[in-house]
């Protein structure tokens, strides 16, 4: 009995330290948003037209581990790569470079379904008409066509 009384006071004391709050939202101001001006007219359409998205510079760090896997895998230690590439792409979630090494990697370790998915996530990580962009459509396209 001792014991349910001290879980139903434990109980209440916590429920009373949990205040719900209603989250707030707000919206962001983009660069690409019309703006009204004082005449009640949108802003010209060449400001609300997307920009072609640029690529973010990879960080040194990325850029020391893909070396690092490259060697790695020319002295026949796809683990240690693996290890190297998933630290990359960890740095640079948001760069297709490290995505498509990867990719690469499980290609050659035999992995068809997993270089598939990384191979797709670095083309939708690239630009249109980049060389990012034209790497993972082969790589893709190579992926296809050993998967037939």
């Amino acid at each position: 009995m001792m014991r349910y009384t001290v879980l139903l006071v434990t109980a209440v004391l916590l429920s009373g330290c949990s205040l719900f709050e209603e989250p707030t939202f707000t919206t962001p101001n983009t660069p690409n948003t019309p703006v009204a001006e004082s005449s009640g007219t949108v802003a010209d359409e060449s400001d609300v037209l997307p920009t072609e998205r640029q690529l973010p510079p990879l960080r040194p760090a990325t850029v020391t581990l893909i070396k690092e896997a490259e060697a790695e895998m020319a002295a026949g230690q796809p683990g240690i790569a693996g290890a190297a590439l998933e630290n990359a792409v960890r740095i640079d979630p948001d760069h297709p470079q490290p995505w498509l090494a990867l990719a690469r990697l499980r290609l050659q370790e035999g992995d068809i379904r997993q270089a598939e998915l990384l191979a797709r996530r670095a083309l939708n990580l690239s630009p249109a008409d980049t060389e990012e962009a034209k790497a993972a459509n082969a790589l893709l396209v190579r992926i296809q066509s050993m998967a037939r």
